[in-house]
């Protein structure tokens, strides 16, 4: 989709403030990320997204439909702003969002672009509940107490 997206950019002027990367090798990423104010995850279905992680990771709050795996990350004003995404069958040439999901999405990033206070405090949540929940030690925790309990139990035959 990536020329539709950008002639629609051009069409509407917004050329100045949108590049489309492509790919990008892996360690540069970082980088990319620390620019960014913040980042939106405009999914129709969604796991949970390491993407999204990597951003929140970097104090950077997200901007996602609520769909998939994005609630489990995305909190209402703690790690970012979830947009109810509605749809009717959709195709390449009609992805199928209705009115009131593109309004809720413009209205969210219009939020990030324009409350600073909110963005700061909304990363900083982002970056704790990766920290807390998604980061290398946590997941190890939580692995170690899994198999703490599992020696615990009586195995059964």
């Amino acid at each position: 989709m990536r020329s539709i997206l950008q002639a629609e950019v051009q069409e509407r002027g917004l050329a100045p403030h949108f590049r489309f990367l492509g790919t990008v090798p892996n360690d540069e990423t970082p980088q990319l990320i620390a620019a960014c104010d913040f980042a939106v995850y405009p999914s129709f279905a969604e796991a949970t997204s390491v993407s999204a992680l990597e951003v929140m990771a970097m104090a950077r709050p997200v901007v996602a439909s609520d769909v998939g795996g994005l609630p489990e990350i995305v909190f209402p004003e703690e790690t970012g702003l979830l947009v109810p995404f509605h749809v009717r069958e959709s195709t390449y040439g009609d992805l199928g969002l209705l009115p009131d999901s593109e309004e809720g999405l413009i209205a969210a990033v219009l939020r990030m672009v324009h409350d600073d206070d909110a963005r700061r405090r909304m990363g900083e949540g982002a970056r704790r509940f990766v920290v807390e929940n998604a980061s290398w030690p946590a997941y190890v925790a939580r692995i170690e107490k899994i198999y703490h309990a599992a020696n615990r139990c009586p195995v059964s035959q």
